[in-house]
């Protein structure tokens, strides 16, 4: 408090000392929560590339039926992207793309668990069933199996049978 001409006036603000243990507190609670962020960070861009190859899967699925015509899933020359949906057009003779998705993050890539490219036939089915990997840093992250009767399904962790890491 303040002595003013015999009136007392409460100081405001803070001092330096309440200060310093703001900027303390604050500096140890970041400490903690960066590497939590960095991690979650890293498990989002998993999930949105799993979430894009799932929704390539299903496209290429849903126009096979709708055009009954046999779409080919193709993965790309760098690390599996794009992946593109693809057809060959009864017409003409000649092959066209229905869908091309490129990588959202540069970290991950994409295989098949085994064969090459995908065909759903004109009933939305594979010949057989197939895995393609969704890998982060080389490592195994997910897995998007195809049931032979066409049903897509995303794995993770201790699901994961066909892609080894």
């Amino acid at each position: 408090m303040k002595l003013i001409a015999g009136k007392v006036k409460p100081f405001s603000g803070f001092t330096l000392i309440e200060l310093l243990v703001t900027i303390a507190v604050a500096v140890v609670l970041a400490t903690i929560a960066v590497p939590g962020f960095s991690q979650l960070r890293q498990q989002q861009q998993i999930v949105a590339s799993a979430n894009d190859v799932l929704g390539v899967l299903q496209s290429a699925r849903r126009e096979a039926i709708n055009k009954r015509l046999d779409m080919s899933v193709v993965l790309g020359n760098s690390q599996g992207w794009p992946i593109t949906v693809k057809y060959t057009n009864p017409d003409t003779g000649n092959e066209e793309t229905v869908l091309a998705r490129y990588a959202s993050h540069s970290l991950i890539s994409l295989s098949w668990a085994s064969g090459d490219d995908l065909v759903f036939n004109r009933f939305g089915r594979v010949d057989t069933a197939r895995a393609l990997c969704i890998l982060r840093d080389a490592e195994v992250s997910r897995e998007a199996y195809m049931r032979i009767s066409g049903q897509i399904e995303l794995r993770k962790d201790d699901e994961i049978e066909n892609c080894v890491g």
